[in-house]
């Protein structure tokens, strides 16, 4: 598997608009996916490929000076290989600028708020009543998976 910075927008919407990943990840926007658009600004924007296949993409948010955001959208087909992802995430991250990685998890979904506990994430607090704040330092993860 290999994860790369990647800057192709039409891979990134093949991705992101999906009719499955759309209804989880902007269920409550105004946007279409036809008229989606990814934001390549402020979002560091990883491909995921493995054996030449696309299995999905990874939004990386700067959410401050020394945290970035992770947000990994697999497609539903290609969600196997979600485990063989969570160290190449946390080696992308070790080798990047940043000091903490973190990410905001809604309640209903148990399913990523496991995923985040078990690659290395620690939960840190609740917010809105609804969203599960998790985070990892580069220490944490390079002890996590023994990078």
């Amino acid at each position: 598997m290999i994860v790369t910075e990647t800057t192709n927008e039409a891979l990134i919407k093949s991705v992101v608009t999906e009719p499955q990943i759309w209804a989880v990840e902007l269920p409550k926007t105004t946007r279409t996916p036809e008229n989606f658009t990814p934001n390549m600004h402020d979002v560091i924007w990883l491909s995921v490929i493995k054996d030449k296949e696309l299995l999905g993409v990874v939004a990386m948010i700067p959410t401050g000076v020394n945290d970035i955001g992770v947000h990994p959208m697999l497609l539903p087909e290609k969600r196997e290989y979600s485990w063989e992802l969570a160290p190449l995430l946390a080696a992308w991250f070790i080798r990047s600028t940043y000091d903490k990685m973190v990410t905001n998890i809604e309640e209903e979904h148990g399913y990523a708020r496991l995923y985040a506990l078990r690659s290395g994430m620690k939960f840190v607090g609740i917010k809105n009543y609804s969203e599960y704040l998790y985070s990892a330092t580069r220490q944490e993860l390079i002890e996590r998976w023994k990078l």
